[in-house]
C-alpha cells in the first residue's frame, strides 16, 4: 500500500512538472511583440499648418496624423514615426522616415500634400504638366469654376501604379459608383476637349479626349518608379483634413 502511495505522489509531481513547463512555453510564444527600435539615422520633417488655414482643431489633426502614417507604409515605410507636437504655440507634426534612396526630400513633399484631385475640361489647351492650375482661365468649361470630378469619386482600392508601353511608370485610376457612368458620359461629350488632371492645383496630365472613355484613366508622363509610387500613396487615402507646409526638414 505505502509503495503505491508513493508512486502516485511521484506520478503527481511529474504531471505539475510538466504543466508548469508548458505553460512558460506557451507565454514565450504569446508574449508582448518588442517594441520596434528607435530610427539611428534619416529625416526629420516639421510640418506646420499651411498660411492662413487657421489654428485646426486636435481631432483634425489626429485624423491628419493617421493619414499620413497610412500614405508612409503604402509607399514602403512603415517603420516611419508621426508624432503630434507642439511648434512656436501652434499644433504641428513631426515626421522621421529612414534613408530610402533616391529624391528623398521631393518624395516626402509629394506624400505630405494636402492631396486633392481634380479632373478639369481645359477645352482646346493643353496645360503643361506641373504648371499651376489657374480654373479661373478655363470658366467657359467647369461651370462655377468647379472641377467634374475629384478624388472623392475615385476607387482608391484601384489606385495602383503600372507600366506604360515603353516600360516607363504611369498611375492607374479608376472611378467608382455612379461616377463610372458620369465619367463615361463627360468624356463622349467634350471630345476634341483636353482633360486635365490637377493634384494640389498642380497639372499632373493633360490629355486630348478622342473618344469615349469606358475603362480606368491612365496618367502617363516623365515619372520615376518613386514618383509615381508616392502620388498613387497620396490618392490611396482621403485628402488631409489640414493642410500642412514643411516649417524644417533635418537629416538626422
Amino acid at each position: 500500500m505505502r509503495h503505491n502511495i508513493l508512486f502516485f505522489l511521484v506520478f503527481l509531481l511529474c504531471l505539475l512538472a510538466t504543466a508548469c513547463a508548458g505553460a512558460s512555453s506557451q507565454a514565450s510564444l504569446t508574449g508582448p511583440t518588442p517594441t520596434p527600435l528607435p530610427l539611428r539615422s534619416g529625416l526629420r520633417v516639421l510640418l506646420v499648418p499651411a498660411s492662413g488655414s487657421g489654428t485646426p482643431t486636435q481631432e483634425a489633426l489626429s485624423a491628419t496624423r493617421t493619414t499620413l502614417v497610412l500614405r508612409l507604409a503604402a509607399f514602403g515605410l512603415k517603420n516611419a514615426g508621426v508624432h503630434e507636437l507642439t511648434s512656436g504655440n501652434q499644433p504641428a507634426l513631426q515626421v522621421e522616415v529612414p534613408h530610402f534612396g533616391g529624391d528623398e526630400r521631393a518624395t516626402l513633399n509629394t506624400l505630405v500634400e494636402t492631396g486633392q484631385l481634380a479632373f478639369w475640361d481645359s477645352g482646346p489647351v493643353p496645360v503643361p504638366v506641373n504648371s499651376p492650375f489657374d480654373p479661373a482661365q478655363f470658366t467657359p468649361y467647369n461651370p462655377g469654376d468647379r472641377p467634374w470630378f475629384t478624388e472623392n469619386d475615385l476607387d482608391t482600392s484601384r489606385v495602383s501604379v503600372g507600366t506604360d508601353q515603353v516600360g516607363k511608370p504611369d498611375i492607374v485610376l479608376q472611378m467608382k459608383g455612379d461616377a463610372m457612368a458620369r465619367f463615361n458620359q463627360f468624356t463622349a461629350s467634350h471630345i476634341d476637349d483636353y482633360l486635365t488632371l490637377t493634384l494640389d492645383k498642380k497639372v499632373l496630365l493633360s490629355a486630348f479626349i478622342v473618344s469615349r472613355i469606358t475603362g480606368p484613366v491612365v496618367i502617363t508622363g516623365n515619372f520615376t518608379r518613386q514618383q509615381a509610387t508616392a502620388i498613387a500613396s497620396v490618392l490611396k487615402y482621403p485628402s488631409l483634413l489640414v493642410a500642412l507646409q514643411i516649417s524644417s526638414e533635418t537629416p538626422f
